[in-house]
């Protein structure tokens, strides 16, 4: 007779912590043989991305976001929409990861008090961030390197002192012009 599903859950999640990858991928997939549980769909998601089946983790991961919302676990929940967002953002996907952060704001609309509003807060700032990122890659298409002050016209109120020494650091002469508003 098989171990019940909550062993097995326990099993991958102890699994996980010991970065025994397979061993969490297995225990978690039992578990998901007899019943949709969003907390292994979870940790099988991190588990294959641990091994380096990103895609199937990613999956994995939003299908728990599905099994957390329909149980109405928030907390749960938003983390999850975040940690999709930022996958596809980093692999690329902006237009992906802007809707999985609409996703884990929307699972949190009305709820005060929710752990997940300031992972929301963190990667809508690494959102802004690539936004910035483009804007500096755009200005060096057209142009302006070479150039002692980056266009202040527009930019003012999204040059961060963060983006400011990214493009120092990328060999542009930055100097913010004095007359910019904000």
């Amino acid at each position: 007779m098989g171990a019940a599903p909550g062993d097995d859950l326990l099993d991958g999640t102890r699994a996980l912590e010991g970065a025994d990858w397979e061993a969490a991928r297995c225990a978690f997939e039992r578990v998901l043989e007899g019943t949709e549980v969003p907390d292994a769909r979870e940790g099988l998601g991190l588990a294959q991305w641990f091994l380096g089946k990103v895609q199937a983790g990613i999956a994995a991961r939003a299908r728990a976001f599905e099994g957390y919302i329909r149980a109405e676990r928030c907390d749960d929940a938003a983390p999850i929409a975040v940690w999709v967002s930022h996958q596809h953002l980093v692999g690329g996907r902006a237009s992906a990861a802007r809707g999985w952060l609409a996703r884990a704001e929307r699972a949190l609309e009305g709820i005060g008090g929710c752990a997940g509003h300031g992972g929301v807060a963190v990667e809508r700032a690494r959102h802004a961030a690539n936004v910035i990122g483009d804007h500096l890659a755009e200005w060096t298409r057209d142009g302006y390197r070479g150039h002692r002050t980056l266009p202040a016209e527009g930019t003012a109120n999204v040059i961060t002192p963060r983006a400011t020494i990214a493009a120092w650091r990328a060999g542009y002469p930055v100097q913010i012009d004095a007359g910019a508003h904000c």
